[in-house]
């Protein structure tokens, strides 16, 4: 008997921790490969004589991708077809690296990069926080922490195979072989164990017993789900529009978290300039993977037990004090400490949106409202990393640039600052107040 099978005819296994294991894996299967993206630049770049900048605007071609599928993924989610997105999420990801790995010309570079960021997005971050936040109330900010280590473990593994892969067998097997890899995992995984809702096995959220009889148990799948949750409505857009905590959210996460993507693309140059050897550069890298896994397990269990808006304060003061550590103190010693506390204060962001968004929406509307917020932080994401750059170029250094950035996270704790989390979660049962 399989898993959901045991699940939906009354196991008193919790089905939960399954689920946080599943989605572990299409995170660490997912975006996480973009952790590749650097070691492809010189090789292709190489071979079809693109510029520096043609090459950079792949990052920016797979964030448009995600950012533009999300709002459509917002209803179907919460209406509970979730494996089967994610499932065809995972065969547009595998198409788009074996397009990669037979393109001929840039414009075929540039969809297989369209294509791999709306497949990665039909089975990442939004389904991974809509089922965790389905599938968890009281410990949510411990299940989503354990997800995104997947990441984690991805960043620490991929950059070494990806060099050897490439050194052996060249770019394009590299990427088909990388591709085929993750689909044939992540796919008999994501089939086998995902579940949109507890409710649809006749569990409940964190696994806690039915207060009154237990629920019906739907034969578990999308087709249940789908059924079994016919009463989710549409959320209005004008409707979120008018909610503050909607553009205070949006706004204030996506500006820390773009600051993530300057940090993807220009930490190693920073310390190539003022003279840090590439390899002592790696040991910088290499405290930011462990600092970061730790990081996003410690967060996630301090948001179970204490007020989440001071919590993401603490995080951003730590992360923009990195920053500046990191532009006024140039030496691979500050960098070893600035990649610690990047690791705590900005990896361990990761969890924290969906931890507000639930809290501030509920959990019957929360991939409609995810959906709309990830394209609102889309113009920072995009727009950081070239501000960045452009900083770099005029100056002649990273410092000033640096310097912003650490003022950019100032600006978005003073908009997470304002939000008001409701002393109870919309659609749940009443609960001790959290001062906000």
């Amino acid at each position: 008997m399989n898993v959901t099978t045991a699940a939906a005819t009354g196991s008193r296994s919790f089905h939960g921790w399954r689920i946080v294991a599943a989605t572990a894996v299409a995170q660490a299967l997912g975006i996480a490969l973009l952790g590749g993206y650097q070691f492809l630049v010189t090789p292709i770049a190489a071979e079809f004589g693109a510029t520096s900048t043609q090459m950079g605007l792949g990052m920016t071609i797979v964030i448009l991708g995600t950012g533009l599928i999300s709002p459509i993924l917002g209803r179907p989610l919460d209406r509970g077809a979730t494996r089967s997105l994610m499932l065809v999420g995972v065969a547009t990801m595998l198409g788009s690296t074996l397009l990669l790995s037979r393109a001929s010309a840039l414009w075929q570079l540039a969809a297989a990069a369209g294509l791999f960021g709306v497949g990665t997005a039909m089975y990442g971050p939004l389904p991974v926080n809509v089922l965790l936040v389905n599938w968890f109330a009281e410990r949510r900010g411990t299940a989503l922490a354990l997800a995104a280590t997947g990441m984690s473990v991805t960043s620490l593994c991929l950059p070494p195979l990806a060099a050897w892969l490439i050194d052996s067998f060249g770019w394009r097997h590299a990427v088909a072989a990388i591709g085929l890899a993750a689909a044939s995992i992540a796919a008999p995984t994501l089939a086998r164990w995902v579940i949109a809702r507890p409710e649809d096995i006749g569990q409940l959220p964190d696994g806690r017993p039915p207060e009154r009889s237990p629920v019906p148990a739907a034969a578990a799948g999308d087709a249940a789900s789908t059924t079994a949750h016919p009463a989710v409505a549409d959320l209005p857009l004008a409707q979120l529009v008018r909610d503050r905590n909607f553009w205070l959210i949006s706004f204030g996460f996506g500006l820390a978290f773009s600051v993530s993507v300057a940090l993807g693309v220009y930490l190693v140059p920073h310390l190539e300039n003022t003279g840090i050897e590439r390899q002592s550069a790696a040991l910088a890298l290499m405290t930011l993977g462990v600092s970061g896994a730790v990081g996003k397990l410690a967060v996630g269990a301090l948001a179970d037990r204490v007020n989440r808006k001071a919590l993401v304060l603490v995080l951003l003061a730590i992360y923009a004090c990195a920053w500046l550590l990191i532009a006024n103190w140039p030496s691979l010693e500050a960098a070893v400490v600035a990649s610690v506390a990047i690791g705590i204060g900005g990896y361990g962001l990761t969890p924290l949106m969906p931890v507000f968004l639930g809290a501030c929406f509920g959990r019957d509307r929360i991939g409609q409202v995810s959906g709309f917020v990830t394209p609102m932080g889309l113009p920072f994401l995009i727009a950081m990393a070239p501000a960045v750059g452009y900083v770099r170029d005029q100056t002649g250094s990273f410092a000033l640039g640096f310097n912003g950035l650490a003022g950019v996270l100032v600006a978005a704790a003073a908009l997470l600052a304002l939000v008001r989390i409701p002393a109870r979660e919309p659609g749940s049962p009443p609960a001790a107040e959290e001062s906000s």
